[in-house]
């Protein structure tokens, strides 16, 4: 599954829409209406803008910021109604053009429901998105200041060298350039694979596997590093295992276009297959990562290094000094060391937390 939000500008009908494992879409429309004969207007324009942009949309949601009378008197259509009968009269509209639509409201209990029920989750984003002095950027990036500090002469950024164990690190935060290495690895075996394939017909549908793999890894963002070797590796060797048939049946003329393509294309692949076997694309999908290693060897420059990386592209990122800790529970020295308010739970931080990776993009 896929999530995008719409930029600015023309948003083809749906404010954001989710891709679906079977290739259908979610698409949401936010209408910022207090009358409900206007949104409906509106909303019809969106509506009809969504099913031609969006030919695989199955449900269209709709979000506005207040709940529907229905008071129910006489000579009287209530909002309810009068949504029932909009939402009736669309699906029955789309439905004689060949098209099968659902239509959700998301109003304003709804909408209420999501931000404060009862999980940690939407108790963070209230936090996050309505605490104005949380959680901003600016705040992150203090935290960060006062740790650095506290770091002294184990961090310097001017001294720095990118290694293998820098890019695990990163891998771990889900930096998103990782998942866009990703998708260049699979435009390459594309371009490998589309200057074979007219001369080697159906032999390379192991090569076209794998960059379907690695694509769809990339926009997913879930990587299965071992499959994605697996596939590689597959269709290297069966364009080696072409090569070698094509070079026995040439006989000791020069190497003809087939031979060429595909050792090109096993040559790519076996590139790409090597890029793929460094340790830290097996580490994009973890949640954490233990490092050791001597005292002064330089772990907690590593640390704060990814900790300054994802500030400066503007995503959320903390780092939390176990030298501040002491032997007791520490979550709530986590906390008061941050200045947290002391109502604020650890459920609710946490929430907070994944809010700000998902606003930044990077929680997937």
């Amino acid at each position: 599954m896929r999530f995008d939000r719409k930029g600015r500008g023309g948003d083809a009908g749906v404010e954001c829409f989710e891709t679906l494992a079977d290739g259908s879409e979610i698409g949401w429309q936010v209408k910022f209406y207090w009358e409900i004969d206007s949104m409906l207007r509106t909303l019809g324009k969106s509506l009809d803008k969504a099913l031609v942009k969006h030919p695989m949309m199955r449900k269209f949601i709709t979000c506005f910021p207040f709940d529907l009378a229905d008071a129910r008197k006489e000579d009287t259509t209530t909002a309810l109604e009068k949504w029932n009968a909009w939402r009736a009269d669309r699906i029955k509209q789309a439905g004689n053009a060949g098209r099968a639509i659902e239509i959700e409201r998301w109003y304003a209990h709804a909408l209420r429901q999501r931000l404060t029920g009862s999980n940690p989750r939407a108790a963070g984003r209230v936090a996050f998105w309505f605490d104005r002095q949380l959680f901003t950027g600016d705040w992150f990036d203090g935290k960060f200041a006062r740790a650095r500090a506290g770091l002294g002469e184990r961090y310097d950024p001017e001294s720095h060298i990118d290694l293998p164990i820098g890019r695990a690190i990163r891998a771990v935060t889900g930096d998103p350039v990782f998942y866009a290495e990703l998708e260049q690895l699979g435009d390459a075996a594309r371009r490998a694979t589309e200057d074979a394939f007219p001369v080697t017909g159906t032999s390379t549908a192991d090569a076209c596997a794998a960059v379907t793999a690695l694509r769809a890894a990339a926009r997913s963002g879930i990587v299965p590093a071992t499959p994605l070797c697996d596939a590689v590796r597959a269709a290297a060797d069966a364009a080696f295992a072409l090569h070698d048939e094509l070079d026995a049946a040439n006989g000791d003329n020069d190497p003809s276009t087939a031979m060429v393509a595909m050792s090109d294309l096993a040559a790519r692949l076996r590139g790409i297959l090597s890029e793929l076997r460094m340790p830290h694309w097996a580490l994009l999908n973890r949640r954490s990562l233990l490092v050791h290693g001597a005292a002064g060897s330089g772990k907690s420059h590593l640390l704060a290094d990814a900790c300054a990386c994802q500030l400066a592209a503007s995503r959320p990122a903390l780092m939390i000094l176990g030298g501040t800790l002491a032997g007791d529970e520490p979550w709530s020295q986590i906390l008061k060391g941050l200045d947290l308010p002391r109502h604020l739970e650890v459920s609710q931080f946490l929430g907070a937390l994944n809010a700000a990776g998902e606003a930044a993009g990077v929680v997937r």
